[in-house]
């Protein structure tokens, strides 16, 4: 018997050709090859939703939202069939800039995606205006299809 783990030394039946058994299984194969398109697209939808989130041009503002006073008085679902939107009613102590209405906005909107997939996102400020965030900008394009693309999305604010 020779020394040094050489593979001439392993016999017919040694451990390396029972191991090759298991992991050449065709039956082992067939499950892994169907299984595999399952799993890249759980990845897919994973990394949609996670680089909307760091995109900065998206959510450029959110840091000036440190320290604005708000409350959200109300959260409503406006889920229709498999859609799923949400109109929040947001109040502010005082009458603030745009850009902080703007911050404020983004931050809320930022918040809620990355606890949940959302087809809109609408947010009212009273009297002081709304901001949206949907497919291209608009509301009524948030239940146009069903598979939620968030690269897509952008803010509409109006002001009063």
């Amino acid at each position: 018997m020779r020394e040094g783990g050489c593979f001439s030394s392993i016999s017919k039946n040694g451990p390396l050709r029972e191991r090759s058994h298991f992991v050449f299984n065709p039956l082992f194969f067939l499950i892994s090859i169907l299984f595999l398109p399952l799993i890249f697209s759980a990845c897919i939808q994973e990394e949609k939703g996670n680089s909307m989130i760091e995109r900065r041009e998206v959510f450029a503002l959110v840091d000036e939202a440190e320290g604005v006073p708000y409350k959200i008085k109300d959260r409503k679902s406006l889920d229709n069939h498999d859609y799923h939107r949400i109109l929040f009613q947001i109040e502010v102590s005082h009458e603030l800039p745009r850009i902080k209405l703007k911050a404020l906005a983004q931050k809320i909107v930022k918040d809620t995606i990355q606890r949940e997939i959302c087809h809109g996102i609408s947010l009212d400020f009273g009297r002081y205006g709304y901001a949206d965030f949907a497919p291209f900008g608009n509301w009524q394009r948030s239940g146009d299809t069903l598979e939620v693309d968030y690269s897509n999305f952008r803010f509409t604010y109006v002001f009063y």
